[in-house]
Parts: C-alpha cells; structure tokens; sequence
C-alpha cells in the first residue's frame, strides 16, 4: 500500500491508469473510493487519488485545515515527480483543489471543481458545528435515533426536508458497511474520522 509521509502524517493514495496525471480529491468524510467508484476511468488519464489527512487509511492531525491539507497534496506532487497536472474534488475535495490552485497555479493543466461546499476559507461555524456533532455521535449506538432528535437534524429538515431524508439513508447505509466490516468511523484513540475544517 503506498503511503507518502508529511510531518508524522501518512497519507495514502492510489494511481490507476496512464496519460495526463490527475489529482482527483474526496468530500469530507468519504475516501479515494468516492472519486473511484463515481469516476469514469478514461484511457488517457492518470487518476491520482488520495485520503486526505483524518480519512480513509490516512492518518489525523490536530491540524486541519486548508492550507496544511494543501502542503499535504504539494508533498505527493513533489514525491511523485509531477510538474505538470489537473486538479480536482469533490465538495470538500474542490475547496482543497481551489486553495491548491490559488497557491501553486503555475504546475495545473486545469482544475476541476465539483459540488463546491465552500471556496478557499473556513466551513460556517454553524456547519463546523454540525459536523462535530455528527463526528461525535455517528458511531454510537443510538447514533441515528440520536440524530433525529437533535436541533441539527430539526433545522435541516425544515429548510430542506429532501437532504434531510436523503442523509438519513446514507447514514443507514454508512452504519451498514461499517457495522459490515467491524469497523467504526473512528480512528486511533477514539479521534473522529469527521471533522469541522
């Protein structure tokens, strides 16, 4: 499996296929199996994908954030020798490619930014702390039940009841997999694996 390490945190990533390299970046609480399994795979692309720093098989730092998330993906660039590529992501995965590409412009081919959740600053407080509640109640048990009852879940369902709904059944099947794989969305001593940036 290979990993690249910056400062203490390994990151891992993944490289399928040959041709024009691209980095392609997950949405917050997802890993390179987003990108994976809801990109086409072309021929003449190299698809570049990577956990980002508390996802996936990476490792958690107290530090996250944009920029040390952007120094994360500059240390693959240099690793993997590349001078020239696209950038890309999904949400959360697009708000890293922009703050690449505002700081590093002179090495893109072009950036690609999918269902951006925000541009090149901080999540709202109000969504940082929606994040953190779900980070922390997630794997609980009574996760779910817990969820439903919260002011966070109240709120979202009265302005937009269809994503409402709709994480509810993600959260069904996220609960699902990992309760499938004897695994919990945390990682080592208990730090959340869903995180406010």
């Amino acid at each position: 499996m290979p990993y690249i390490v910056r400062e203490q945190i390994r990151l891992y990533y993944e490289i399928h296929g040959e041709g024009a390299p691209c980095i392609f970046l997950h949405g917050l609480g997802a890993d390179h199996t987003q990108i994976l399994q809801s990109m086409h795979q072309y021929p003449s692309i190299q698809m570049i994908v990577v956990d980002q720093r508390g996802h996936g098989k990476s490792s958690l730092d107290v530090n996250f954030n944009f920029a040390e998330m952007v120094e994360d993906i500059r240390a693959l660039v240099t690793y993997l020798k590349l001078n020239h590529f696209f950038i890309g992501g999904i949400s959360m995965g697009a708000a890293v490619s922009l703050a690449y590409a505002l700081r590093y412009e002179e090495s893109l081919l072009g950036l690609i930014l999918v269902r951006p959740a925000w541009l090149d600053g901080p999540m709202r407080v109000e969504l940082q702390s929606w994040f953190t509640f779900l980070g922390n109640h997630l794997a609980l048990p009574d996760g779910k039940q817990r969820y439903q009852e919260s002011e966070h879940y109240a709120i979202l369902k009265r302005m937009h009841p269809r994503v409402a709904s709709s994480f509810l059944h993600f959260l069904k099947i996220l609960l699902q997999e990992l309760h499938r794989k004897n695994l919990s969305i945390y990682q080592n001593n208990n730090q959340s694996k869903v995180l406010a940036c």
